[in-house]
């Protein structure tokens, strides 16, 4: 509960950094102590992300033909109606069968739903402290409900027909932590931090998860990196993430590249995902950035694993 600790999990894969500086140098430079002061961070990195650089790469390619795949994709937009197109132009090419945006507009969200005619079923909703969700979909959406408690789960839950199955789709856009930022000998540094609020949200999704029945996907914005608390009280729920099970890399999705920060050649951290219960599989799942957003828009493909 300490929070400099809790801030310090957001970030917690960046101080292996070293490692490939280090590592090189070790093989040029053979030296016992070296390679004994590398061991405990490389178990370290091999336990928590080496199955994520174990190749092949799966790069975002065409969907599988086979007929049991959902294509799903989830994205904040910053509330940006600009560079609308690039959106349009990126589902037409990839075909996800589901789109869930975050911070959506109703521009944009009109703009979509009368230009991208292959996603015929759509709905737009608001969810209590961070706007509006929009969900567009291929199959028939059967309901819709919004949370709107000061303290729910911050989501918009849809049951959709698909293939003759009831399947249940949870889109979230959790809030962030609150951050005390301060400036100490002119650099930035932060002197308070409080994830309170989001202990609250995931402890409403979870009760969400426990009620649900249905084949169960839950995908979007979570403001919560794969390290911290929330993210991992999920996979104790029996869920399991996308990228985890069929993604490559670390997956960073915030901030996106060379979008909202020009100056910025990478994503830092991971904080949106694609989570699903035991009724699916993943096989892929990649990021790609839009519309100039702070996030990158995150898409995965999931094979149908449970029964007739």
């Amino acid at each position: 509960m300490w929070w400099p600790l809790q801030v310090s999990e957001i970030f917690g894969v960046w101080s292996l950094i070293p490692l490939l500086i280090l590592l090189p140098i070790g093989l040029v430079l053979p030296s016992r102590w070296l390679w004994a002061a590398l061991l405990i961070p490389s178990l370290w990195f091999i336990r928590d992300y080496g199955d994520l650089f174990v190749p092949p790469f799966p790069g975002a390619l065409a969907m599988e033909s086979h007929s049991s795949t959902l294509r799903v994709m989830t994205f904040n937009t910053l509330y940006l109606s600009s560079h609308y197109q690039d959106l349009v132009n990126y589902v037409d090419q990839v075909q996800p069968d589901i789109i869930a945006m975050q911070e959506a507009n109703p521009i944009l969200a009109s703009r979509l739903k009368r230009e991208a005619s292959a996603w015929p079923y759509s709905e737009y909703t608001f969810v209590r402290i961070n706007g509006r969700i929009a969900l567009f979909s291929k199959f028939p959406i059967q309901s819709i409900d919004a949370d709107e408690e000061w303290l729910g789960c911050h989501c918009a839950q849809a049951l959709i027909d698909w293939q003759g199955k009831t399947i249940r789709i949870i889109v979230v856009h959790i809030r962030a932590p609150t951050y005390v930022p301060s400036v100490t000998a002119g650099l930035p540094s932060v002197k308070g931090f409080d994830a309170s609020a989001q202990a609250h949200s995931f402890a409403a999704l979870r009760s969400q998860i426990a009620s649900s029945r249905e084949p169960l996907i839950i995908l979007g914005d979570f403001n919560t990196t794969e390290r911290e608390a929330g993210y991992r009280s999920l996979y104790a729920a029996g869920l399991k993430d996308a990228h985890q099970e069929a993604g490559w890399g670390f997956g960073m999705t915030f901030p996106a590249p060379y979008g909202r920060y020009p100056w910025l050649p990478i994503s830092l951290i991971r904080i949106d995902h694609v989570f699903f219960n035991d009724d699916w599989r993943a096989t892929q799942s990649w990021t790609v950035p839009l519309m100039e957003s702070d996030h990158q828009a995150l898409l995965a493909d999931l094979r149908w694993a449970g029964g007739k």
